[in-house]
């Protein structure tokens, strides 16, 4: 983490939001930088690179992270109850046992995030995307059924052969099965009308 940022932060989340009050056109690299265990309730991150960032049991209430890039992110444990995440990149972002209670994830991407044992009570996810992310033991909010993950194939795997249609495969047997008795019923009654006929 840069020297600078770090001082900043030292220095504590007002000071810190002042400065960037100042100059909100600066995009802070804060990517890799070890904030665990800190108190950063209200910070304003909007659109800073926090990619491979550590937060682990940190407070994170009210804070901005609108625009932010949390690629691979590590947020275990942390407090970001109505924390600000709209339009976030987090792809692989670790969100494990987290209280994102409140929060905004709308049109945030979280490409195989793990929400697992979170509470995502009360988020509001509108236009959120989360594809292969993982919410296993999670607290959701009424009404949502996340998505399942999804296994995707890797590139050393051969593609195995076509599943084979059974339902299909049952209709026609059944449907066969129709045309022989129709057959026999025929050829019984033209027997026996043969008989009967003078």
């Amino acid at each position: 983490m840069d020297q600078h940022f770090r001082d900043l932060l030292e220095a504590g989340v007002p000071e810190f939001n002042e400065w960037r009050a100042a100059i909100p056109e600066l995009r802070i690299d804060l990517s890799g930088a070890d904030l665990s265990g800190r108190g950063l309730d209200g910070i304003d991150l909007s659109r800073a690179v926090l990619d491979g960032a550590d937060f682990t049991d940190s407070s994170l209430i009210n804070a901005s992270l609108f625009g932010a890039a949390i690629n691979g992110t590590r947020f275990w444990r942390a407090t970001m109850n109505y924390a600000d995440l709209r339009e976030v990149q987090a792809a692989e972002a670790d969100f494990r046992q987290a209280r994102l209670f409140g929060a905004r994830l709308n049109a945030g991407v979280f490409i195989g995030a793990r929400f697992d044992g979170t509470n995502l009570n009360r988020t509001h996810r509108s236009g959120a995307v989360f594809y292969n992310a993982t919410f296993e033991g999670a607290s959701l909010p009424l009404f949502w059924n996340p998505p399942e993950p999804v296994l995707r194939r890797t590139e050393t795997e051969e593609p195995g052969p076509a599943p084979r249609s059974e339902g299909a495969l049952e209709v026609l047997g059944f449907g066969c099965g129709i045309v022989f008795w129709i057959i026999v019923g025929i050829a019984i009654l033209g027997a026996v009308l043969s008989r009967c006929l003078p």
